[in-house]
């Protein structure tokens, strides 16, 4: 079997089953992995993001974050504000009630992160990480060319 594709198909399968065992841990949360990331992104961002550019950071398509935004924005994790500059965009920020969940959640992918990387060291991670950056970026590349 070819080593690319060994690496491809193992990386695929990981990322997929390490989200599978976040959201089952997160869903007594009451929130998804996409939900978290989408909090996530949002608390870190320097400025207040408009949905494009929050969908843009997320890598996915913008009528896919608008269901997103609506079950948090339910939830009073986020809000919706107008735009100083431009009335039809709004800029999403997160919610006190966000941050309070944003705090519970990130302990939860602590764990997580403690439990699945142990026995892994840190210059096996700093390489790996070394190596997951260099595909990011190509593909980063590829994909926005």
């Amino acid at each position: 079997m070819d080593i690319q594709y060994q690496f491809s198909r193992l990386l695929a399968l990981t990322q997929r089953r390490w989200t599978i065992y976040l959201d089952k841990r997160l869903s007594a949360l009451g929130l998804t992995h996409a939900r978290w990331l989408t909090l996530v992104e949002i608390s870190k961002a320097e400025t207040k993001l408009n949905q494009r550019e929050l969908a843009s950071r997320l890598g996915i398509e913008s009528a896919t974050l608008v269901n997103l935004l609506d079950g948090l924005a339910a939830s009073h994790l986020i809000r919706r504000i107008p735009d100083a500059t431009d009335r039809r965009t709004k800029r999403i920020e997160i919610t006190p009630a966000g941050n309070a969940l944003l705090k519970k959640i990130s302990a939860v992918a602590e764990d997580i992160r403690h439990e699945l990387l142990e026995g892994v060291s840190e210059r096996e991670l700093q390489t790996m990480i070394k190596i997951l950056r260099r595909i990011h970026d190509r593909v980063d590349k590829i994909t926005t060319e």
